[in-house]
């Protein structure tokens, strides 16, 4: 008897799913959808971290009670994504944690499915899918990166063990979040799409704007990511190559926006101590990694939006760039 009780208990599996909502009223429904038609449904619990809204989501919570166990949360100042998350994660217990977006949906009925038997299966502390990007008329397929919730899924004791928390930046919190993550864990990557990214045109980082702008969060944050990573004795050749490739894309952008505005040299002072843990770090960085260029996957997806390839006519080398960027 004791026994059946103990296997009765192991077999219940739960997975908390967190959605920060700012005013998210005309999406979020679908997204509540797309986890009510989960195959695990019953083994989900939904939290919705209002962020301070204009009005609650209770007739959304609901439309949708009898298929779901759901609560709204409501942060007492509206903060933005990653505090919202972080609160998910502090009013939630389950074993298992996964994200997504108020706008956004999960690409089928599997996907947590999929998710979890990864993660049990390999006994993973973070599992990292592929997802499709949805503009306008056309999808781009997005491989597993470092950068956005989207596909992934957690493993409650491994964020607890490490005290891994969000920041409370307003701008890529889930840059910094993923990549410290990714610096203390091996994360298992699949090939298996579980998530759909939708263009929300309300959304603040679909802006142009944002995507300038949003390079100081995306510096500050790969900084603090490296910092913390050093805090847990992080391997420093998987640090040298982060900062790597996270200068050498801050240069391309740089390259790329320095041709239309005139405050593109605002890069320079983001990316003061970014240089500074680049050039602590440079010596254990393999020749492989050195002799990579990102110069043509941004080119690439920058034609692909509808740029013009005259953009990229480069005046300043990679060197360059570096002198340039000074206290």
């Amino acid at each position: 008897m004791i026994l059946e009780s103990y296997l009765e208990k192991k077999v219940i599996v739960m997975i908390d799913i967190i959605i920060p909502a700012y005013n998210a009223h005309e999406t979020i429904c679908e997204t509540l959808f797309s986890i009510a038609m989960q195959t695990m449904r019953d083994k989900i619990n939904v939290y919705i971290i209002d962020d301070c809204s204009k009005n609650d989501y209770s007739a959304e919570i609901k439309r949708f009670s009898s298929l779901l166990n759901i609560k709204e949360i409501k942060t007492p100042k509206n903060s933005g994504p990653g505090y919202a998350r972080q609160l998910g994660i502090d009013s939630s217990t389950s074993e298992f944690i996964v994200f997504i977006d108020s706008d956004d949906v999960f690409y089928n009925y599997k996907s947590i499915e999929i998710l979890y038997n990864t993660i049990t299966d390999k006994y993973a502390n973070v599992v990292s899918s592929k997802f499709i990007e949805e503009i306008n008329d056309f999808i781009v397929p997005h491989k597993n990166d470092e950068i956005w919730m989207h596909g992934k899924i957690y493993r409650r004791k491994f964020l607890d063990e490490n005290n891994i928390r969000f920041n409370n930046t307003y701008s890529n919190e889930d840059t910094g979040f993923n990549n410290l993550i990714f610096l203390c864990t091996s994360v298992v990557n699949i090939d298996d799409i579980t998530y759909i990214w939708r263009c929300n045109p309300k959304s603040i980082t679909r802006s142009s704007e944002y995507n300038f702008w949003g390079m100081e969060g995306f510096t500050y944050n790969i900084c603090w990511a490296v910092k913390g990573a050093e805090e847990r004795d992080a391997n420093p050749c998987s640090i040298a190559t982060l900062l790597y490739e996270t200068i050498l894309e801050v240069y391309y952008r740089y390259v790329f926006y320095k041709k239309i505005r005139k405050d593109s040299d605002d890069v320079f002072k983001w990316s003061v101590e970014l240089k500074k843990y680049y050039l602590k770090y440079y010596d254990y960085l393999d020749y492989y990694t050195k002799s990579e260029s990102l110069y043509s996957i941004f080119t690439n997806l920058y034609l692909t939006l509808g740029f013009s390839e005259d953009l990229f006519d480069n005046d300043i080398s990679f060197n360059k760039f570096l002198d340039m960027i000074s206290d």
